[in-house]
């Protein structure tokens, strides 16, 4: 797996290294995936257009064709557990009380040294 590269299922929902999927983690429950684009998903890729003018990059957003799918997360679904962009990172006691890795953020972060020993204490222990 190439980290930062979308893997054949995120590609497949319309992921990929572009405007568009950074406006979908960005706030796309609300902005991405309807069948017309929204107005704060293109106002979004004004203002990167305009930033990009600010910086003197070349490398700029023909507002002309912002709603080129490059630009835009019309028709995107939303991340899912297979899509590569989630990883388990985090303790969590499930349903049935049994120590887990989960794919979103909780106090214990499987990046922190000693987290999980603070987390089976705390959680599972004290019980």
């Amino acid at each position: 797996m190439d980290i930062g590269f979308p893997n054949a299922e995120a590609t497949n929902a319309g992921l990929s290294r572009d405007m568009g999927t950074s406006i979908m983690i960005i706030n796309g429950g609300i902005e991405c995936g309807g069948s017309v684009e929204i107005a704060q998903a293109d106002n979004r890729v004004k203002y990167y257009s305009g930033f990009l003018d600010y910086f003197g990059m070349t490398d700029k957003i023909n507002l002309g064709d912002r709603k080129n799918a490059k630009y835009n997360c019309k028709g995107m679904r939303q991340f899912a557990l297979n899509h590569g962009a989630n990883y388990l990172n985090s303790w969590e006691k499930d349903w049935t009380g049994t120590c887990k890795m989960v794919g979103w953020e909780t106090a214990y972060s499987g990046f922190k040294d000693g987290a999980f020993k603070q987390y089976f204490e705390k959680e599972i222990l004290s019980r």
